[in-house]
């Protein structure tokens, strides 16, 4: 029997977890505001202490529940992406516990995009606390079957299925009149730029007020072999990821080729736990242009080659 609505409910006023589905990857969530639930993450996930979290909402009038302060240029940049996959960076209410930030004094938030989550947070009307739903290191989690593999009987799982864009959010951080992008995503510079009249850059002195900046990712258990041009060579049980249709593919016992860059990363954790299942030794990932939605791509498939 799948897990209702009440039962995450539940959960979380027992200060246990929940995961559940965004636009983006499934979340193990748990009640922000609870430093004994928030606890139960880093159990469930080995996640690093250090490696903040980020506090989901149902509607934009509860940021500053969370967060002291929120800029006319932040509340622009909020409500241009939201409900949807950007986290903004903001100071952070004396309420939220430091295991939360990972002990900084700043909070990420963000308003997800799926109508599960959402019915999820205005039920439960709670700030909830949220990484990816797998094991730390691990490729996240963006099908009901994979959020089973990692977390079934460690916590509720709410079935959203197959999510629609496969990785994590984009991290924004304001300051002054310049914009900073700590983590890339879905939503890019030029999209960011479009709205606002601002072009972002990076800070990376201040990733680390950032999660997923800091420590090695979405791993399979396969090794990862980053390309750009020529292909590489099969090796022995190896599979290749890849964009450029006119190659030869003989060498290769398995092949997954996308269509586009969004295909690619919507479709790449999934590819990434099917090779697992496969027993895959290598796996062979052709870099995608860094530019646009290729730049979030090619962060993931690098961190995993780490």
């Amino acid at each position: 029997m799948k897990n209702s609505l009440q039962s995450a409910i539940d959960a979380i006023l027992n200060k246990e977890c929940v995961v559940f589905p965004t636009e983006t990857v499934y979340g193990l969530g748990a009640n922000a505001l609870c430093s004994q639930s928030v606890n139960r993450i880093f159990e469930l996930k080995n996640r690093p202490p250090s490696n903040p979290l980020i506090v989901h909402i149902s509607h934009i009038d509860q940021i500053l529940s969370v967060a002291t302060s929120l800029s006319p240029l932040e509340q622009k940049i909020f409500e241009a992406f939201s409900p949807g996959p950007l986290s903004l960076i903001l100071p952070k209410k004396k309420e939220i516990p430091s295991n939360v930030t990972g002990g900084l004094d700043t909070v990420g938030v963000r308003i997800p995009n799926h109508p599960i989550a959402l019915e999820f947070l205005s039920a439960v009307n709670l700030p909830i606390c949220a990484p990816s739903a797998n094991i730390s290191g691990k490729p996240s989690p963006t099908t009901y079957e994979m959020a089973q593999f990692y977390m079934e009987g460690k916590a509720v799982i709410l079935d959203g299925g197959t999510l629609d864009i496969g990785i994590e959010s984009t991290v924004v951080k304001v300051e002054g009149d310049k914009i900073y992008i700590l983590r890339s995503g879905y939503i890019t510079t030029e999209m960011i730029a479009e709205k606002t009249g601002i072009l972002p850059c990076e800070n990376t002195a201040q990733e680390h007020h950032s999660p997923g900046t800091r420590f090695a990712h979405y791993k399979p258990k396969a090794t990862i072999i980053t390309f750009e041009g020529q292909i590489p060579k099969a090796s022995k049980n190896s599979a290749l990821l890849f964009l450029n249709k006119d190659i030869d593919l003989s060498e290769y016992s398995h092949s997954f080729y996308f269509d586009t860059v969004r295909d690619y990363a919507h479709a790449l954790y999934y590819t990434f736990f099917q090779c697992d299942k496969l027993n895959i030794s290598t796996i062979y990932c052709e870099l995608p242009p860094n530019h646009g939605q290729g730049v979030a791509l090619r962060d993931r498939l690098i961190k995993a080659a780490q």
